[in-house]
């Protein structure tokens, strides 16, 4: 029970930011002594010289370079890495390395009969 108790006190005061002494006689170490590990380095992967057009509809910097402009999956590129051209993949996250981004290129390869007039 000692056990448990000390690790939650100890666990709730790192958490605080409180130093707390070990308790006489038991050889365990501070909790201000303990280092934490360093953060892990951020891999930040290059965007290929020669960007070439999807086959699979998969595109982006995590996803082989590939492109979607001029594809028949869709003009944006998501931030998952996935050819569209609703909201998801043309908005928040697009990559416009790798395809269109914005409200305008939500529409670029939308069906004909969706851009047809309809007498009143």
């Amino acid at each position: 029970m000692y056990f448990i108790s000390t690790l939650i006190t100890i666990t709730l005061a790192a958490l605080a930011g409180i130093t707390l002494a070990s308790p006489a006689g038991t050889g365990a170490t501070p909790v201000s002594e303990i280092s934490t590990p360093p953060a892990p380095e951020k891999v930040i992967p290059t965007i290929p010289a020669n960007i070439v057009a999807t086959e699979d509809g998969t595109c982006g910097i995590f996803k082989n370079g590939t492109t979607c402009k001029d594809t028949d999956h869709g003009a944006c590129c998501s931030h998952g890495g996935f050819c569209g051209n609703g909201p998801s993949f043309c908005l928040e996250g697009c990559q416009p390395k790798f395809g269109d981004c914005g409200k305008a290129a939500m529409g670029s390869a939308a069906p004909a009969a969706q851009l047809a007039v309809l007498p009143i």
